[in-house]
C-alpha cells in the first residue's frame, strides 16, 4: 500500500532577470576604461578634437581659406591665435577643418582595413588547408613591401587624391588585420563549445558567424583603435608630398609641407599642425591601451 505524501513542492522559476543580473560588456569595458588614467585623458582628447571637427562650421572661425597676402606669416595674435600662414589666411581655423579631414581618413581607412583584413583572417583561420595557405602567403608578400613605398605607389599609380589615400592606407594595413584575425580564430576554433557545436552538426557557415567571429573580436578592435593614430600620421606623410588632399583644402600633412621652409622665420605655422597630429596620435594611442587592457579579463580587479 502506497502512502500519500501529499503535494510535491516544485521550485519556482525566475525570470532571467531576477536571478541573475548580468551588465554588457560594452557596459563593463566601458567602466574599466573609465578607471584607467591614460583612457580617461585619451578619450578626452578625442571629444575635443571630434566636437572641434563636428561643430567647426558654426563656431566662431574665420574661413581656412580666405587669403590675407598683405597679412601673410603674422605671429599669434588676440586675431589670429595661431598666426597666418604664407597666403595669410588663418592657421587656427585650418587646423580645426584640417580635423575633419585627418580623422576621416584614418577612421575610414582603418574600417577598410579592418574589414578586408578581418575577411581573409577569418576564412584563413576557419578553413584552413589550401586557403590558409595561399591567402597568408599573398598577405606576406604585401608585408614584404615597405607600407609607405606602397601607399606611395598605389597613389601614384590611381593619382593623388583624398579618396586614393584612403583607399593606399587601408590596402596596405589588410596583412596586420588578417594575421592578428587569423591567429585568433585559431585560437578560439580549439574551445570546447566550438567543437560542441561542430560534434551536433551545426553547418561551418553557422560556427564562423555566430560562435567564432564573435569571439575573435575584441583584438581586431583594439588593434584597429590603436591604428586610427598610425593612419593618421601616414595620411600626413602622403599629404606631406603632395598625394594626399590636394590644396587649397586644410590637411594637417599638406600645412605641414607648406609651412615647413618657414621654420625660422614662422615657425608656428608648423608647430599647430605639427602639435594637432601628435595630440590625436596620442590620444588613439592611449585610448587603444587602455582598451587592451579594459577588454582583457585578467586586468580586471574584482
Amino acid at each position: 500500500m502506497i502512502k500519500s505524501v501529499g503535494p510535491i513542492s516544485t521550485p519556482v522559476s525566475l525570470a532571467p532577470s531576477e536571478t541573475r543580473r548580468e551588465s554588457s560588456l560594452v557596459r563593463d569595458t566601458w567602466h574599466a576604461l573609465l578607471k584607467s588614467p591614460s583612457g580617461r585623458v585619451g578619450v578626452l582628447l578625442l571629444v575635443i578634437f571630434i566636437l572641434l571637427a563636428v561643430f567647426a562650421p558654426i563656431l566662431p572661425l574665420q574661413d581656412p581659406l580666405a587669403q590675407d597676402i598683405a597679412g601673410r606669416l603674422m605671429p599669434p595674435s588676440a586675431r589670429h591665435w595661431f598666426g597666418t600662414d604664407e597666403l595669410g589666411r588663418d592657421i587656427l581655423s585650418r587646423v580645426i577643418y584640417g580635423a575633419r579631414i585627418s580623422l576621416t581618413v584614418g577612421i575610414v581607412a582603418v574600417l577598410i582595413s579592418m574589414v578586408l583584413g578581418g575577411i581573409v583572417g577569418l576564412i584563413a583561420g576557419t578553413k584552413g588547408g589550401v586557403f590558409d595557405r595561399v591567402l597568408m602567403r599573398l598577405m606576406d608578400i604585401m608585408m614584404g613591401f615597405p607600407s609607405m613605398l606602397l601607399a606611395i605607389a598605389i597613389v601614384a599609380v590611381r593619382g593623388p587624391g583624398l579618396f586614393n589615400t584612403l583607399l593606399a592606407i587601408g590596402v596596405i594595413r589588410v596583412p596586420i588585420y588578417a594575421r592578428l584575425t587569423r591567429s585568433t580564430v585559431l585560437s578560439v576554433r580549439q574551445l570546447e563549445y566550438v567543437t560542441a557545436a561542430q560534434s551536433i552538426g551545426v553547418p561551418s557557415r553557422r560556427i564562423m558567424l555566430r560562435h567564432i567571429l564573435p569571439n575573435s573580436i575584441s583584438p581586431i578592435i583594439v588593434q584597429g583603435t590603436m591604428g586610427i593614430g598610425t593612419a593618421i600620421v601616414e595620411a600626413a606623410a602622403l599629404g606631406f608630398l603632395g598625394l594626399g588632399a590636394q590644396p587649397p583644402e586644410p590637411e594637417w600633412g599638406a600645412m605641414l609641407s607648406s609651412g615647413y621652409i618657414y621654420i625660422l622665420r614662422a615657425p608656428w605655422a608648423l608647430f599647430a599642425p605639427g602639435a594637432a597630429i601628435f595630440l590625436t596620435v596620442l590620444a588613439f594611442n592611449l585610448l587603444g591601451d587602455a582598451l587592451r587592457d579594459a577588454v582583457d579579463p585578467r586586468s580586471r580587479h574584482n
